[in-house]
């Protein structure tokens, strides 16, 4: 993946707990970028998301799906999100080699909802490391309810 002048562009990982606003930042963020003529790659990492309101230059369901992870080994919803994850990981060349064709200014990965598959596993290191080449920056998003004392 190029930027227009040719470097290698950032990539930004949105991690967080589940209904922080992962989807929706990724969302407002090409948005704003399309504004400005900002070229924005945006890419989904999230097997479970039932839909996306951004448009995905890379979608992961696309590759694995979520309902037949669970029908195939027989597994509920975590433990489907969680070995989803370990396939998209052990795939994730592949993912970068679906991404390298493309140009863009910046790169925004929304990341799977449960924010213990992308934020504790090597699965999810490996996929930063690929898809991020040394350009990586992760923006972590948690409940604003949360943060309305200091004791949370």
């Amino acid at each position: 993946m190029t930027a227009q002048d040719g470097t290698t562009p950032p990539v930004l990982f949105v991690v967080g707990t589940a209904g922080a606003g992962k989807s929706s930042l990724v969302t407002s963020f090409q948005r704003w970028a399309r504004f400005l003529d900002i070229d924005v790659l945006a890419v989904n990492l999230d097997p479970g998301a039932e839909r996306v309101h951004y448009d995905p230059e890379f979608d992961v369901r696309d590759l694995v799906s979520l309902s037949e992870v669970m029908d195939e080994y027989d597994l509920g919803p975590n433990g489907a999100q969680i070995l989803a994850a370990d396939l998209v990981a052990s795939q994730a060349e592949d993912v970068f080699d679906q991404i390298e064709g493309l140009s863009g200014d910046i790169m925004i990965v929304d990341t799977p909802g449960q924010v213990e598959l992308f934020a504790f596993r090597e699965a999810s290191s490996h996929l930063v490391e690929v898809l991020g080449q040394g350009r990586a920056c992760l923006i972590f998003l948690f409940d604003p309810l949360l943060s309305s004392t200091p004791s949370g």
